[in-house]
């Protein structure tokens, strides 16, 4: 297994997440399996060029996963709001809301695009009011409201998702 430092490419430049010239570190399985422990890295190596799985074009078997290591985030999240430990709060938040980010454009079938916006308006499956919901989540990152606001958008868009392969299949 090799691990080499990447740039970030443009697509994935957010404020909140990278900053222009940052790195992400990126091993060579990233290249051959779904790995969702890292936020954006199959983007980043998609943006850059490169082969990698895609895990946005088989979300029926990329969700699952991603979804596991939310309850994992979350679980984290809860330990944290009750000792009040900001510092861990905002990491483990940071690491939510881009789960939720990856969840909402995979189950759109599409790689994330930070940059330059958020585009909320082309994604087909997503929670009502999505845009004002995560702007308030993501200014502040640190309140417990906002992590409860993030996992109410988890389980809506999980249903939408769900009603959506649903109605797919009726269409069939």
């Amino acid at each position: 297994m090799s691990v080499d430092r990447w740039t970030i490419p443009e697509e994935l430049v957010h404020p909140f997440f990278f900053s222009e010239g940052e790195e992400i570190v990126v091993d060579s399985l990233y290249e051959k399996q779904l790995n969702c422990h890292s936020p954006f890295v199959h983007e980043a190596v998609y943006f850059s060029g490169k082969d990698t799985v895609r895990p946005w074009e088989t979300p029926d078997k990329s969700i699952s996963t991603l979804l596991q290591e939310w309850l994992l985030v979350k679980e984290q999240l809860q330990t944290h709001f009750e000792n009040r430990n900001k510092k861990d709060t905002f990491i483990f938040m940071r690491k939510g809301i881009s789960f939720f980010i990856e969840f909402l454009f995979w189950t759109n079938e599409r790689p994330v695009i930070l940059h330059p916006q958020i585009e909320y308006g082309s994604l087909q499956i997503k929670p009502v009011n999505i845009k004002e919901r995560f702007e308030f989540i993501m200014d502040r990152p640190n309140l417990f409201h906002s992590y409860m606001q993030l996992c109410e958008l988890f389980l809506e868009q999980e249903k939408s998702y769900k009603k959506a392969i649903a109605m797919k299949k009726m269409r069939k």
